[in-house]
């Protein structure tokens, strides 16, 4: 009987010992991993909750990503919307709740939710953080041109290829178009309906 009894102690310290171990592991080594991951769902319910900045093509009036509010359970959330189309998806990619981010979404994401380390950035999130209104992100302007964008869009059609184009004196981007283009606006639903499907 005692050496049953000892068995199961030696057994019971292994096992909290290995529970300390992984724990210890995931919460402090793999945390950052974890954090950084694209489908942590509390990333997403916390990055959604900031109003992303827009983001605008060279003439600072095409908008190329907006915002639409929406109420989920008490808490108002904002999702991009995209009033070009496939026009620039090419460049701006899409910020989605499912397929998260690809593109100038992706690469400036810290720009735009306002989590950058920028001086003027941190100070105008904090002040909003402490007022309780909601944190608005950082608005981009990029130098695609909207004219010579809808031009290359337009002789690619029904082609596959891309056409590019940049100022060589600055490095300046001025037309990154692709064919076949996508809609960002669609990604969501038309991922649903493959999961549906697949």
């Amino acid at each position: 009987m005692n050496k049953q009894v000892s068995q199961v102690g030696v057994a019971s310290l292994v096992l909290i010992a290995a529970l300390i171990v992984g724990t210890t592991y995931w919460q402090t080594w793999a945390n950052a991993g974890l954090a950084d991951r694209q489908d942590n769902a509390i990333r997403l319910v916390a990055q959604f909750s900031i109003k992303r900045g827009k983001i605008y093509a060279s003439d600072g009036k095409t908008l190329l990503a907006t915002n639409v509010s929406k109420r989920v359970g008490g808490q108002t959330l904002y999702f991009r919307r995209y009033p070009t189309g496939p026009l620039f998806s090419a460049a701006v990619g899409y910020s989605t709740q499912t397929r998260n981010q690809t593109g100038l979404e992706r690469s400036y994401n810290d720009y735009l939710t306002a989590s950058n380390s920028n001086l003027d950035t941190v100070f105008h999130s904090t002040l909003d953080r402490l007022k309780g209104s909601t944190v608005t992100g950082n608005d981009l302007v990029l130098t695609l041109r909207p004219g010579a964008q809808a031009l290359a869009l337009r002789e690619l059609q029904g082609k596959c290829g891309a056409v590019f184009a940049m100022n060589p004196a600055t490095g300046a981007v001025l037309v990154m178009a692709s064919s076949p283009a996508y809609n960002p606006n669609l990604i969501e639903k038309h991922y649903q309906q493959a999961l549906r499907s697949g």
